[in-house]
């Protein structure tokens, strides 16, 4: 080792710095070089330059200032994927097993697609343990619920064990009915129930109308045969003079049935 106004020259001698209590660097007289906070500990040595492997390790975070030649002028760079090239997914192309899907919010167990608040103005779908919910405005448009439901018209109809069911209204509608369509969405026929508190009626109406400008008919089949005979029941059931009322163009009572001592409905022009 010497040292002269051209600077300290070391012949096959290592150098060591330390702070106190640890070896910081290392520069071993082979040119193996070792800086950190301890260089006796690998997981404590920040860059590990060895030749005889020709390996340079970094741990940590390397961080390249602006200004740099940057990884453009790098000779011997590979080629950058889209995703790097672009920084962003927007220039990732869809792959043959996994594609791109547009920003969704995913926190707290739950996904969200739309925008506004569950409950409150959310225009979309909220997705969670215990439902499938679409929102409008806040407000429960079709639901898909962990208890076997399926509910859809802001609750109108609902599809559960118990069957495909309607709440009815105190008047007939056709939005609240199984309802029967052409191919130019001209509803024709109703299945609906209403009910009235006041004068203790439930009733069910069969309906066919006039749209798409047609006659109106409700037809009911037993279609049997020879051997296996069809028959068509109609029925009423109460205490006091139960009846099957037919009704005319005018709503003048037509025919009206009786039962008789053999529980036999007789019909009777009236």
């Amino acid at each position: 080792m010497y040292a002269s106004n051209l600077g300290v020259k070391q012949y096959n001698i290592s150098s060591e710095w330390n702070d106190g209590a640890n070896t910081t660097v290392r520069i071993e007289a082979g040119g193996r070089a070792r800086f950190g906070t301890n260089v006796d500990s690998t997981a404590n040595t920040f860059l590990d330059i060895n030749p005889a492997l020709g390996l340079a390790t970094f741990r940590g975070a390397i961080e390249v200032l602006s200004g740099s030649s940057g990884y453009a002028n790098l000779t011997d760079k590979p080629t950058l994927g889209s995703l790097a090239a672009g920084n962003n997914l927007d220039d990732v192309a869809n792959g043959s097993t996994y594609a791109r899907t547009n920003s969704t919010i995913i926190s707290g167990g739950n996904i969200r697609v739309g925008s506004g608040t569950k409950d409150s103005s959310l225009n979309g779908w909220h997705i969670d343990s215990g439902e499938i919910v679409g929102q409008l405005a806040g407000a429960d448009q079709v639901v898909l619920g962990t208890d076997g439901k399926i509910k859809a018209g802001t609750g109108a109809v609902t599809l559960d064990a118990n069957g495909i069911g309607i709440s009815a209204s105190a008047i007939h509608e056709s939005r609240l009915s199984y309802a029967f369509s052409d191919g130019s969405n001209n509803r024709f026929g109703f299945l609906s129930g209403t009910y009235s508190d006041s004068i203790y009626i439930n009733q069910v109406q069969l309906k066919a109308d006039t749209g798409g400008s047609r006659e109106p008919e409700v037809v009911i089949i037993a279609d049997g045969t020879a051997a296996l005979p069809g028959t068509v029941y109609l029925r009423a059931v109460g205490l006091y003079n139960p009846a099957i009322i037919c009704h005319g163009d005018t709503n003048v009572v037509d025919c009206i049935g009786t039962f008789a001592a053999d529980n036999v409905m007789n019909f009777r022009s009236t």
